[in-house]
């Protein structure tokens, strides 16, 4: 199968968590502009879908391409393409809110955009305290802020609203949907819906 779309596709692929197989002869396309959801219980195997999906895990057989090219081709520059969203939260605790966020905007070279990304989850009145203070949902909220800094084309998100409160979730959505109409991808590992318009795969 040859495809010449911003767009990832499995054939036939399977893999194993520890000595279970938790995916199993799966094909499927995820296209550019297109929103997909994993949805099972915790230990189903939704995180290991999305290693696995990020190159940090390979299968142990079949293909998954990214515009029609083993994404282990060139590893790193399809990496180079991904925002990987883990459930652990990637903060230094030593730096204050703002200065996380500096770090990760550097490296994205979206500096001018830190104002918005502490506006994204209301954490303007934290941006000086050190991260180690934030409880685990306003952790999860700066983690999450690093979307408005972000110009990564494919979107990786391991439940990505735990922790969040209602209106955290609405921003998290409008920031999606204007991901994928922009030709983005997303790919969401949850157990919850998010009422976003999604093609979802059960684990």
């Amino acid at each position: 199968m040859i495809d010449h779309e911003n767009s990832i596709i499995l054939e036939n692929v399977s893999c194993d968590r520890g000595n279970r197989t938790v995916i199993k002869n799966l094909s499927l396309k995820i296209s550019s502009g297109k929103s997909f959801t994993i949805k099972g219980q915790n230990g189903s195997g939704k995180s290991t879908f999305l290693r696995m999906l990020a190159g940090f895990q390979k299968s142990i057989n079949g293909k998954i391409l990214f515009k029609g090219k083993s994404i282990f081709s060139n590893q790193q520059e399809y990496q180079n393409k991904i925002f990987y969203l883990s459930e652990n939260n990637p903060i230094k605790n030593t730096l204050s809110c703002y200065e996380n966020l500096f770090f990760w905007a550097e490296i994205e070279g979206m500096e001018n955009q830190l104002q918005t990304a502490l506006e994204f989850q209301n954490l303007e009145n934290y941006k000086n305290l050190p991260a180690k203070f934030l409880s685990m949902g306003q952790k999860r909220r700066l983690n999450l802020s690093r979307l408005a800094i972000t110009q990564k084309k494919i979107w990786l998100l391991d439940e990505p609203i735990n922790g969040l409160d209602k209106e955290s979730v609405l921003k998290l959505c409008k920031v999606i949907e204007a991901h994928l109409a922009n030709q983005g991808i997303v790919v969401i590992a949850t157990h919850v819906d998010l009422n976003l318009e999604t093609d979802t795969f059960y684990l």
